[in-house]
């Protein structure tokens, strides 16, 4: 019923906003009537669960079902404040959700969606934001309809690739307005967040400065289970220059393009001041689109980075407006987040602009025949070997015998291959 109030309100054609600064699909409910209903069901429902796990000394139970909870006051006991809302996941929209905390103090996660309706898009939950396992993986938990999952807001998390169909779940961020005005929370988070080691699938794109230093590239800017285990590849690669697009389409002061999805790569190429340009497309804070940026002189009042030129251009992200120096990459404020820097050119005939980048080289498997050369190489070292020691007669002759049994048995499956062609 309550996806139904959701999607009734979309057509209404009513205004909205995001549900967050990292959900873009999906209901603010506070701002549509619903906030007094809601300040009901945590009045009377959600509060005593808040205390007996994330409460006082005196309210807070230390195990459930005789599992310790291992959990610290965060308010729990006064929750008095909540912004509650709805999000959607689907594999064409908010396909997953990076790691992050929550803006709030307990978070209560109710599934809403029949687990059978969709696939992936599990809870991933990885340590205190203050904690050297912060980055650490901690727990994994598939939503199921009507089930709350209850956690502190300031625990690392988020939610994996959708794979199939569509998942959404009622999401209530409470807050304890007298706890916060106390010195251990101040204290607290006067720390900031802990780095330390760091499990991929904990890494957070939005937050982790060494994001692309320690993900993969194959998994960077997705939300893979397989990541945990992943290694980057040690894989054969050869620069190429590939086509983005005519040099007739990218007019001065726009941008293009383009995806390889084989690298998981996106290279976007400008034009500013007559002059190319192409930087990593995905913005190294939060993965927007620069191509979809504003590109602008950067001028004398943005010299933040010690090498850029006041007419050096920049483009700006239109997600969270971060500036990076087209030449360079570097961000133009200063922040030790910065843009990879592709080379760029005109084709051969004027027409095209090109950029090189890093292609993997797929080697086929060698057939039987190409191999051939090599087996009889080594077996000729070892029949000269066996010439020369003697003590390796009994091997030689093994490895020998081993050949020529396998030769024979190969020549009877080429003529039996040859006849069956007949």
């Amino acid at each position: 019923m309550l996806l139904e109030e959701v999607r009734h309100y979309r057509e209404s054609g009513l205004p909205s906003r995001a549900p967050n600064s990292m959900n873009n699909y999906g209901l603010v409910l506070n701002e549509i009537g619903l906030r007094a209903s809601f300040t009901s069901v945590l009045k009377e429902v959600l509060l005593p669960i808040g205390a007996r796990l994330f409460g006082s000394d005196e309210d807070r139970v230390q195990c459930v079902g005789g599992v310790d909870v291992e959990t610290e006051d965060w308010g729990g006991s006064t929750l008095d404040d909540h912004h509650s809302f709805i999000v959607q996941y689907r594999p064409t929209d908010d396909k997953h959700l990076d790691m992050h905390i929550d803006e709030c103090d307990v978070t209560f996660n109710f599934g809403v969606t029949s687990h059978e309706n969709f696939e992936g898009n599990d809870l991933t939950f990885c340590g205190m934001f203050d904690s050297a396992s912060h980055r650490k993986l901690h727990h994994r938990y598939k939503h199921v309809r009507g089930r709350c999952v209850v956690h502190s807001g300031k625990r690392r998390h988020g939610a994996m690739d959708i794979e199939k169909g569509e998942r959404a779940s009622l999401i209530m961020w409470t807050k304890s307005r007298s706890f916060r005005r106390t010195e251990a929370y101040r204290e607290r988070n006067r720390k900031g967040l802990t780095y330390g080691e760091a499990d991929n699938v904990c890494l957070s794109y939005t937050h982790d400065p060494d994001y692309k230093k320690l993900m993969p590239k194959k998994f960077q800017y997705h939300m893979k289970q397989e990541a945990q285990d992943a290694a980057e590849r040690s894989v054969k690669t050869e620069k190429r220059w590939i086509r983005v697009c005519t040099s007739e389409d990218l007019v001065e002061g726009t941008s293009k393009m383009i995806e390889l999805e084989q690298e998981n790569e996106q290279v976007a190429v400008f034009r500013h001041r007559g002059e190319l340009f192409a930087l990593d497309n995905r913005c190294a804070h939060m993965g927007g689109s620069l191509c979809e940026g504003e590109i602008e002189d950067i001028g004398t009042t943005g010299l933040g980075a010690s090498d850029s030129k006041a007419t050096d251009g920049m483009v700006i992200c239109p997600r969270h407006y971060m500036c990076f120096n087209l030449r360079t990459g570097a961000n133009v404020e200063g922040d030790p987040m910065s843009q990879k820097v592709y080379p760029v050119r005109l084709s051969a005939d004027g027409k095209d602009v090109e950029v090189e980048v890093e292609m993997e080289v797929v080697v086929p498997p060698l057939s039987v025949p190409s191999r051939l050369p090599a087996l009889l190489q080594m077996l000729g070292s070892w029949i000269f070997k066996f010439q020369q020691e003697p003590k390796f007669a009994v091997a030689g002759l093994g490895c020998l015998t081993f050949f020529i049994v396998a030769g024979l048995h190969l020549r009877s499956t080429f003529r039996d291959a040859k006849t069956n062609l007949r």
